[in-house]
């Protein structure tokens, strides 16, 4: 998550302060939200507000959260709680007003506009939406005065002219009622609203931009990932984890040339990168350039030696070059480094077979058995191990 995750993690591991650390998880929870990560979003945003009860930013965020997804009886609670903090907060005393509406109780609905009018009381929004109260209470005439009146201020708000129609076709008043039923659309009256203007802006960043494209590199949309990759860019040149996640996403793609071009150009940049040094080995490993590959595995373990991926890569290309002792090495740091990597139990076992090292195979497969009991191709090659000492002690 860049910064701001790594903003909090340092946060809780120095054991900050309350409201320090209720900002670093709101920071956290904002991004989140933008990236669209629901689960993680909420528990950040909650915990901000656990942290920092009387900071009406947090409930806010959590408010919109749910509104963002049209679950606007969710979205309610939130805003209420920041409606106790911060009771003249138009945006708020608007989205309250909304859920009312939505829930069918328009009197109450109409009480948070009026409050909203009273602190802007040339706010269209709220014109708009006590209009729409006086409309859900069968009360038209008052509907359409204040919905004139909010359309006034806000011409180009079309969304008005449909319940203007409402309006004045319960008004008997047909003519006006076809005329804004005509008009009406989909634009709302604007609302200035400062955090979301501050939330909207973080969709617009370049983290927000990576997370959107490893979502869908996660999902197999390689085109989709790599071209909000280049979004971000275009907003961090010099940012090292988006130029790589682009790189992997072109390699998938299938343009290798590409892909190189993106690695290399993180190495320029960050010269011990370890996850570009990685892929630049898998691709040269791949075109037969073997030296060079090793070479790549090589640098991306000296900078990250517990580097399991790399060690199981650099082990497979020393094997086909002939070293399987300099490969048996890499096996026994791969399970030492994390025991759950079969495919090394597996491998450093085959390698010692070819070596007719069967009494070291049968120990090594002793170790692999009690980490993985229940692994059927460890069984299959002890038995085989096993088999084979027992031979050759009947020989002797």
């Amino acid at each position: 998550m860049g910064g701001r995750w790594e903003g909090l993690t340092q946060q809780i591991e120095a054991g900050a302060p309350a409201a320090e650390l209720a900002r670093a998880y709101g920071d956290a929870g904002q991004i989140l939200m933008a990236a669209e990560f629901e689960e993680a979003a909420i528990a950040c945003l909650l915990n901000a507000e656990a942290l920092a009860p009387d900071d009406p930013r947090w409930p806010y965020y959590l408010g919109q959260f749910h509104l963002l997804r049209g679950q606007h009886a969710q979205a309610a609670p939130f805003f209420e709680r920041v409606y106790a903090l911060r009771p003249t907060d138009v945006p708020t005393l608007l989205q309250i007003g909304e859920a009312y509406l939505d829930q069918g109780r328009p009197d109450d609905a109409a009480a948070h506009f009026r409050e909203a009018l009273a602190v802007e009381p040339r706010s269209a929004a709220a014109l708009w939406g006590l209009g729409r109260a006086f409309l859900a209470g069968d009360a038209p005439a008052q509907a359409a005065r204040h919905l004139e009146q909010a359309q006034a201020l806000a011409p180009g708000a079309n969304r008005i002219d449909y319940a203007l129609a409402l309006a004045y076709e319960r008004l008997g008043d047909a003519p006006r009622a076809a005329a804004h039923l005509e008009r009406r659309g989909g634009v709302a009256p604007s609302v200035a609203d400062p955090l979301m203007d501050a939330y909207h802006g973080l969709l617009e960043s370049a983290l927000a931009y990576h997370n959107r494209g490893f979502e869908a590199f996660s999902d197999g949309r390689w085109a989709e990932s790599a071209e909000a990759f280049r979004a971000g860019l275009e907003l961090e040149p010099d940012n090292v984890a988006i130029r790589h996640t682009l790189g992997t996403a072109l390699h998938q793609m299938g343009d290798v040339g590409a892909a190189v071009r993106e690695f290399e150009a993180v190495l320029r940049r960050e010269p011990s990168h370890t996850r570009a040094l990685f892929s630049l080995g898998v691709i040269l490993a791949s075109e037969g350039r073997y030296d060079e590959a090793r070479r790549r595995f090589e640098a991306a373990i000296e900078a990250e030696p517990d580097y399991v991926q790399a060690r199981l890569a650099l082990a497979d290309l020393l094997l086909g070059q002939g070293r399987p002792e300099d490969a048996l090495s890499q096996y026994e740091v791969v399970v030492e480094v994390d025991p759950r990597r079969i495919e090394a139990w597996i491998d450093g076992a085959n390698v010692r077979i070819g070596l007719e090292r069967y009494g070291d195979a049968d120990a090594w497969l002793r170790a692999a058995r009690q980490v993985h009991p229940d692994v059927a191709d460890l069984t299959a090659l002890h038995e085989t191990v096993e088999a084979v000492r027992a031979v050759r002690r009947s020989l002797r």
